[in-house]
């Protein structure tokens, strides 16, 4: 079979792989004309499941298609570990297949990171398929019904990439009752969530404590944690990181500068980084971790 199409999907996305590799040999035991053998890197963890059920469905529906009309080809699906950055630390496996001339037809990928792999010509514009799809009254992604911040990060140079399936949020979380003891209550005695910058800055001193030997036992806030980065604070206060071109770095501006200041700061009123991060390094993930368990 001829050199196929990499479709990748991220938190995510969709993309495909550049078509000017070298040919893919076809499998005979795989690949008749009939059945039509499909590589995808898939997630692991617990969005596994899932995707395993997209797959069987597409595989399903390739069938009804094919008892429909005996031209169209029955798609089997050969799963394989995902090479997407959040899954794995780096795209070593990807890279193998790519150089390799056998590149999956199918990856899930971040959405973040699709530009990237864009511009060193790793995949390939979709553009040409969804236009395609659309003049033929196929199910297609209509773009428009996409949060536009999403789908620009799968744009690079004015053409698509990848087509988001998911987005994940950033969300404040607060222990009511430590509000309560610490005296952090609204009007009516109710744990009250701080409000602004200076009274995330507060609760923070507040809610930390330290042992006998003056260590910290409990932090009220730590700056960077879990899945919150200096980006972030950026935005709030009104940053941008890249030019309207994508070109330009803006992270060296007053506001990301102001952003990177104030999480400094918390940290210093809790004793510096160091001090924080050593704290820190004992915690477990997923259900393990301190905040889950209270």
């Amino acid at each position: 079979m001829n050199t196929k199409l990499v479709l990748a999907t991220s938190l995510l996305c969709l993309a495909l792989l550049f078509a000017l590799y070298p040919q893919r040999q076809a499998d005979p035991l795989y690949e008749t004309e009939q059945i039509v053998e499909i590589i995808y890197m898939g997630p692991g963890g617990p969005i596994k499941g899932a995707m395993d059920d997209a797959v069987k469905e597409f595989e399903r529906l390739s069938r009804v298609a094919h008892e429909q009309d005996s031209s169209k080809p029955i798609y089997r699906v050969i799963s394989g570990q995902t090479a997407a950055r959040n899954q794995v630390a780096d795209p070593t496996r990807f890279l193998v297949s790519v150089a390799g001339g056998v590149p999956p037809d199918v990856i899930y990928f971040d959405r973040y990171a699709v530009a990237e792999w864009a511009a060193r010509g790793a995949f390939m514009p979709l553009d040409p398929f969804i236009d395609r799809d659309i003049a033929a009254g196929r199910d297609t992604p209509r773009l428009e019904r996409f949060y536009k911040s999403c789908l620009d990060e799968a744009v690079y140079k004015g053409q698509v990439y990848a087509i988001p399936n998911s987005v994940d949020d950033r969300a404040l979380f607060y222990n009511k009752d430590l509000l309560k003891r610490a005296g952090l209550v609204d009007e009516n005695g109710e744990a009250q969530p701080p409000r602004d910058w200076d009274e995330l800055k507060e609760y923070a001193v507040k809610l930390s404590e330290r042992d006998g030997d003056g260590k910290l036992k409990t932090v009220g806030y730590i700056p960077q944690f879990g899945n919150v980065f200096l980006y972030i604070y950026g935005w709030m206060n009104g940053a941008r990181y890249l030019s309207d071109d994508g070109t330009r770095n803006l992270i060296n501006t007053p506001e990301v500068v102001e952003a990177l200041e104030y999480m400094v700061s918390i940290y210093d009123t809790l004793g510096g980084f160091e001090e924080v991060n050593a704290f820190q390094s004992g915690f477990q993930g997923n259900e393990l971790d301190p905040f889950i368990q209270g």
